[in-house]
């Protein structure tokens, strides 16, 4: 993983003064290791099909993801209301 990649920036919400909102940006890496990938092979109806198979797809889905690395980052946004 890479150190410090992520980042967090938490700000005041434009709408609200009541409200937080918080962005959190981190690079494919980071999460590849939490993928699930029993619901990739559902989401792909690899279900029933043989295990040589499913490797060869996720084989394929990481060569992609290590592809994607550097190229893109992801950025979740939560916005946090209270009272």
């Amino acid at each position: 993983m890479m150190a410090n990649s992520t980042q967090v920036i938490v700000e005041p919400h434009s709408n609200s003064k009541h409200s937080i909102k918080m962005i959190i940006r981190y690079s494919i890496q980071e999460i590849t290791p939490y993928i699930n990938w029993l619901y990739f092979f559902h989401a792909w109806d690899m279900n029933g099909k043989p295990k040589e198979a499913k490797q060869a797809l996720r084989a394929d889905a990481e060569a992609l993801l290590k592809e994607w690395e550097g190229h893109y980052f992801h950025t979740c946004n939560i916005r946090f209301i209270s009272g």
